[in-house]
């Protein structure tokens, strides 16, 4: 993991919705806020390619469930 700069600043990750389908992102900066909501299935995308970005392997089951 690199080091962490000045200007990284919180990270929030919720659930939301009823039936808690949706993901919340938010990372808070000097500059401002910027977030992002998925869908659960999106979310589960979105970790397969943050996984293959960084570098961190994942399980073969990990690797066939998630659809990119």
């Amino acid at each position: 993991m690199p080091e962490r700069k000045p200007d990284d600043g919180s990270l929030t990750v919720s659930l939301l919705g009823p039936k808690y389908d949706r993901v919340a992102i938010s990372c808070e900066r000097p500059s401002g806020c910027s977030g992002l909501v998925l869908s659960d299935y999106n979310a589960w995308r979105l970790f397969g390619i943050l996984s293959v970005l960084l570098g961190i392997p994942l399980t073969k089951e990990a690797g066939k469930a998630i659809t990119l």
